[in-house]
């Protein structure tokens, strides 16, 4: 998980720091000659929102950085860890209970956990899906952050 969040950190910062990529580009004015000996300079901009929506979605906070937007990165990042972690940790709980719950379902004697001995099954059926909700939620909102960040960027 670690590496992947390094990895994508570092594509966003290196592509951010190019900057035929990240800022919006003009191409070169050309000059069109007119009977009156004038000369008219027409310039041309090749900034996309639909290029900067796909980067976004390769790469979250591209889009941004590739519309000049670079204060968003920062919060970009702090939605996808904020949410990230609470899925680490519901999930982890959730599967904590979730396997006491197995085990004392089989029958077994023995705790996997001794801190949970002097919870009843009822209870511990509870606490699990209490942290599988709130854990879905926390995916929910990923997702949602996910796509509010390539809307942004278009």
């Amino acid at each position: 998980m670690r590496t992947i969040a390094f990895i994508i950190i570092f594509f966003t910062i290196a592509a951010c720091s190019m900057p035929d990529i990240c800022q919006a580009q003009t191409a070169p004015t050309d000059e069109i000659a007119i009977d009156t000996n004038a000369t008219a300079k027409k310039k041309f901009n090749i900034h996309s929102p639909s290029l900067a929506g796909i980067s976004s979605a390769i790469v979250p906070g591209l889009g941004q950085c590739f519309n000049g937007k670079y204060w968003k990165l920062p919060i970009i990042y702090a939605g996808f860890a904020g949410a990230g972690t609470a899925i680490y940790f519901f999930n982890r709980d959730f599967v904590k209970y979730r396997n006491e719950y197995r085990y004392r379902l089989n029958g077994e004697t023995g705790l996997i956990d001794p801190e949970l001995g002097g919870y009843s099954d009822a209870s511990i059926k509870s606490m699990m899906q209490y942290y599988q909700r709130f854990m879905e939620i926390s995916i929910i909102v990923m997702v949602v952050w996910y796509a509010a960040n390539i809307v942004d960027a278009v």
